[in-house]
């Protein structure tokens, strides 16, 4: 598994267990591979949809909404690559 894929499933499980502050904190780390990816046309393209719901569940502190977007969404997508 690449470390980013192990990133994106260690940062939703984190959430998962309410760790809150940390999971945010590598959830941080996540964005910064996102802003990456998206600079790579056939990934922006897939990634693109997904930003609004990443936002939206954070910004309603919906944990469980954004772990579950993070690693059946977003993190698919990666492990293709």
């Amino acid at each position: 598994m690449s470390d980013i894929c192990q990133l994106f499933i260690e940062t939703a499980n984190t959430f998962r267990i309410g760790q809150e502050v940390k999971a945010s904190e590598m959830f941080g780390k996540c964005i910064d591979q996102l802003q990456l990816a998206l600079q790579k046309p056939p990934l922006a393209k897939q990634l693109i949809p997904l930003m609004p719901m990443l936002l939206n569940a954070q910004e309603n502190r919906d944990w469980l909404g954004l772990a579950d977007t993070i690693e059946y969404e977003v993190m698919p997508i990666f492990s293709k690559v």
